[in-house]
């Protein structure tokens, strides 16, 4: 089995875990440097 028939058989799995990586990857990066200071705590709010 060559790399683009694993590709063809499991383009549906491979897509999802990029999407969801990204994903993560954005919302670990938003939370450790947000793009602006808060005002008032999470926990107030």
């Amino acid at each position: 089995m060559g790399v683009s028939e694993f590709v063809m058989n499991h383009e549906v799995a491979i897509r999802l875990v990029f999407f969801f990586g990204i994903l993560l990857i954005m919302a670990l990066w938003e939370f450790v440097t947000p793009r602006r200071r808060l005002t008032v705590s999470k926990t107030l709010r």
